[in-house]
């Protein structure tokens, strides 16, 4: 079924009217945020107060003379390639550099610049100059390396290239199933260099800039599960008990509550672990899913009773809020949100993994459905109603209004198509990206060579993007 809306004749003064509306794939993407400027002046002001809290943590004996000229000299350098990105042709390499000296600046204010954050923040500097100094901005959320340095970025646009842990540990996982223990040992002892101590004695992983509902810094639990993980397979294939040991200082914040400074939270069902701490609210159930998972192979590996404890419950709570995540045509990503099709696919092989994992059926039922939804297309329940008229106002030229109101059941990319009496179709226009819910059609009238077909959409549907 192609969801087609049933045609009807018009008058036979006008034969057209809109004809089916097809599925296809799709992605959703999150919109590029508008890039503030950041003039030099502001930097030069922005490193003052970087280089004043350096001042304040040297004098307290905090830093290594090593460290001491280390991050002043990588503040320097970025001064430097930031006066010479100045120019107008060069402004938005200048914004993305600049914004990492901003941000400093302002961790410092909040009394957030540790020494042990200075370790990843200026080497994410150092990131930053080397590829903004010869190269523009990659797409959104490209993960990127830089020359001489194994780790892996991504690129926010506003905030230039952040160190962000789960593309890292999911590396360190790639690395791990292709046997490459030479490369997956690099990556984590940069890693290891990198890693933040918390309050209670545990170790992470930071994000370290403002996002909607986080402040920098800011962790993911989903970063932390897939971090045990990946540790855990690592000593198994290596024995370096470097690796092991390390996994063992993650562990601990999955078992501390959110109340806490922790990863951890609690619900009638059980544990589960927001992807984004600051902003547990927004529940999002592939990162859930993906950290009882780790958990799992993180006790299966080790041994480890407790690990397994919080998996098992973990699991018993994800497997009480499947139905909610299921609207009966697609998977929810959090809230009324839908999946786009990378998640639903990531959840429906999740959900598999539960599946072997617990023994559990609800997980094997949810997969078999969010499978069966994927080659399932859409449902299109459309209603032609009153048409209005626009009569010509040339003679013999073909003009008319129709309004195609349809409640759609899935997110799916829409195309109209209008036909005539005979089924021939006459004009044809993508209308992109709708979600489910209520879809109105436009289509002014306009056929062939006579002037370009025109159409336009407008959706009461849920939309918006949250990204990790």
């Amino acid at each position: 079924m192609n969801g087609a809306a049933h045609p009807r004749e018009l008058p036979s003064w006008r034969r057209w009217l809109a004809a089916a509306v097809v599925l296809a794939a799709m992605l959703t993407a999150c919109p590029e945020p508008a890039l503030a400027r950041v003039t030099v002046g502001q930097t030069v002001q922005a490193a003052g107060s970087v280089r004043t809290t350096l001042a304040v943590i040297e004098q307290s004996g905090r830093l290594t003379l090593d460290q001491r000229y280390g991050y002043r000299r990588s503040l320097r350098e970025a001064m430097r390639v930031m006066r010479t990105l100045d120019l107008p042709s060069k402004a938005r390499r200048r914004d993305e550099l600049g914004s990492q000296i901003v941000m400093l600046a302002t961790l410092a204010s909040r009394g957030d610049l540790t020494p042990a954050r200075m370790r990843p923040l200026f080497r994410q500097l150092d990131a930053n100059r080397v590829w903004f100094a010869a190269s523009a901005p990659p797409k959104p959320v490209a993960r990127v390396s830089v020359p001489g340095d194994p780790l892996v970025y991504a690129y926010y646009p506003g905030h230039g290239l952040q160190l962000q842990p789960l593309f890292n540990w999911t590396k360190v996982n790639s690395y791990w199933f292709a046997k490459d223990y030479a490369g997956m040992q690099e990556l984590i002892d940069r890693l290891a260099a990198v890693a933040v101590p918390q309050p209670g004695g545990w170790v992470s992983w930071e994000y370290a800039f403002d996002y909607p509902g986080s402040r920098a810094p800011w962790l993911s639990g989903m970063a932390q599960g897939v971090a045990i993980q990946a540790l855990a397979r690592a000593w198994q294939a290596t024995h370096n008990p470097e690796d092991l040991a390390l996994a063992q200082q993650a562990l601990p914040g999955l078992g501390r509550p959110l109340a806490d400074g922790g990863l951890l939270g609690r619900s009638e069902s059980g544990r589960w672990w927001p992807l984004y701490a600051a902003h547990p609210s927004l529940r999002v159930l592939n990162g859930d899913m993906q950290t009882v998972i780790s958990l799992y192979d993180y006790a299966a590996i080790t041994g480890d009773a407790e690990a397994l404890a919080w998996a098992q419950d973990g699991a018993h709570a994800a497997a009480a809020l499947l139905p909610k995540y299921d609207t009966g045509a697609w998977s929810l990503y959090q809230g009324p949100r839908e999946a786009n099709l990378g998640y639903h696919d990531l959840m429906t092989l999740q959900l598999r993994q539960l599946a072997l994992r617990t023994g559990n059926l609800a997980f094997r039922t949810y997969a078999d459905r969010f499978a069966q939804y994927r080659v399932t297309a859409p449902v299109i329940a459309a209603r032609i109603g009153a048409i209005a008229r626009a009569y010509p106002s040339v003679p013999e030229s073909p003009r008319a209004a129709v309004s195609v109101p349809a409640h759609l059941d899935k997110v799916s990319s829409l195309r109209l198509l209008v036909t005539d009496a005979g089924g021939s179709i006459v004009a044809a226009h993508e209308l992109g990206t709708q979600r489910r819910g209520r879809v109105t059609v436009l289509w002014d009238g306009r056929v062939g060579r006579r002037c370009a077909c025109c159409a336009s959409a407008a959706t009461t549907g849920t939309s918006g993007c949250v990204g990790a």
